[in-house]
């Protein structure tokens, strides 16, 4: 047993947290549509991942519009902590790429933002706002991009896309779950 695990050991660290399952798991808990915050996660931050699926990339960065995908977490921390010295502030993280202009001070440090344990749970109580605040899960969708129709109608077809199960999902959705639910 010594043996394997001693081998097992080192792969494991280097294995990033999946967006994707935990994001399955979180939107569950928030009464979100069934594959949601899975889809808004690929649509937002995928990459190809080591075993081949394309998914969200838990260290992605995208700045001023120019989107990067780090290694590790460290390497992310570090490009993200130069851009906030030199005043750059249009930086969105993680999981589900929350922009820390709009959304940083919902958040202690840029380390609790990228991670995945309070990135998502933040994304579904955001979504879970929009769907009060406009109605509908498709609102919901275009305003967690931009409430700016030029851009916001486009990225609402590209998550029903990407999206298995998306009318069956949108169709049999309610109203969100109770924010406590939420709660890290």
């Amino acid at each position: 047993g010594m043996a394997l695990c001693a081998a097992l050991g080192p792969a494991a660290a280097r294995t990033p947290p999946d967006c994707a399952a935990l994001a399955a798991d979180v939107g569950r808990a928030a009464g979100l549509p069934e594959g949601l915050l899975p889809t808004i996660s690929l649509v937002e931050a995928g990459k190809r991942w080591p075993d081949g699926s394309v998914k969200g990339w838990p260290w992605a960065i995208n700045h001023a519009g120019k989107g990067m995908y780090f290694d590790t977490r460290a390497e992310a921390l570090a490009y993200v902590r130069k851009a906030v010295a030199g005043g750059a502030r249009n930086i969105d993280l993680g999981c589900m790429q929350i922009n820390l202009r709009w959304h940083g001070e919902a958040f202690d440090t840029v380390e609790q933002m990228i991670d995945p344990a309070f990135n998502i749970p933040y994304a579904a109580r955001f979504l879970s706002d929009l769907y009060r605040r406009h109605g509908s899960w498709e609102e919901a969708v275009k305003h967690y991009h931009s409430a700016n129709p030029e851009f916001n109608i486009a990225y609402l077809e590209r998550v029903r896309r990407n999206w298995p199960g998306a009318e069956t999902a949108l169709a049999s959705a309610g109203a969100p779950q109770a924010d406590g639910l939420l709660l890290a």
